[in-house]
């Protein structure tokens, strides 16, 4: 942490913000997956990729991005 002053803590530079992504999937392959199942898989193969590259360039690392990934992706369950 960067001290600012008496008793201030700036924060660090790569201090991270919420960001919110809106991820296109049609409309069928939602309705089909709140049966579960096969149907639910195919969402998040649907939505993988996407959930992904967006993390990936956030937190510039692939294993925070894959766990941010998969975090969107159980966030659809």
């Amino acid at each position: 942490m960067l001290e600012s002053g008496p008793g201030r803590v700036r924060a660090p530079a790569n201090n991270l913000r919420a960001t919110t992504v809106f991820l296109y999937v049609d409309a069928e392959t939602i309705e089909q997956a709140r049966g579960g199942g096969d149907a639910l898989e195919a969402l998040i193969a649907q939505a993988w990729p996407d959930a992904y590259r967006v993390a990936l360039v956030i937190l510039r690392d692939r294993d925070l991005a894959q766990d941010a990934a998969q975090e969107a992706c159980i966030a659809l369950t």
